[in-house]
């Protein structure tokens, strides 16, 4: 288990201090910055997808024993990829219901979901909404999405996740850094 740095010199800190001079108190706060849900579908699924496909990668590289190269030229390390992927999936979590009523009102544009290798977390969405508030064609779409998501080789994956480079420039970016 990895301990924070922070969380360690505020224990240090407090037992000295405590030790010392029992008559004073200190609090420290540290503060996170909020998730903002800000994010939208579409760069929060692109996100988790880009940080799947990097693990991946360096899985294969590692059994391989071959070199890992970088996705994209902000590649967390090994230790944050898989927090941030848990992270982004509370995110995603959080918002589920707003993404299912876009779905509904039809503000969730699925149709070029190939390009950006979200055909399944599309499928996810109009899967977990109740299917009385569906319209026929939206249950042939799930078979649809699915069926694209299924097509997607590993190249295809890893194109998809070096076309995010965006993502180094963007404000969940530097939230994702700011837990560190």
């Amino acid at each position: 288990m990895e301990l924070n740095s922070k969380k360690v010199v505020l224990f240090l800190l407090g037992l000295f201090v405590g030790c010392s001079q029992p008559t004073k108190t200190i609090v420290v706060s540290v503060e996170q910055p909020a998730a903002p849900s800000i994010y939208t579908f579409e760069e929060l699924h692109q996100t988790t997808h880009y940080l799947a496909t990097l693990m991946v990668n360096r899985v294969n590289n590692q059994y391989n024993r071959k070199k890992s190269l970088p996705v994209l030229n902000c590649d967390p390390d090994d230790s944050k990829t898989n927090m941030w992927i848990m992270q982004v999936k509370s995110l995603i979590d959080e918002r589920q219901l707003e993404f299912k009523k876009q779905f509904l009102n039809g503000k969730l544009d699925y149709k070029n979901c190939e390009a950006k290798c979200l055909c399944g977390n599309y499928a996810e969405i109009v899967q977990s909404i109740n299917p009385e508030k569906l319209r026929r064609h939206d249950l042939m779409t799930i078979s649809q999405l699915e069926k694209k998501q299924k097509n997607i080789t590993d190249t295809q994956a890893m194109t998809c996740a070096r076309n995010f480079k965006s993502f180094c420039d963007s404000p969940l970016h530097q939230y994702l850094k700011s837990l560190d």
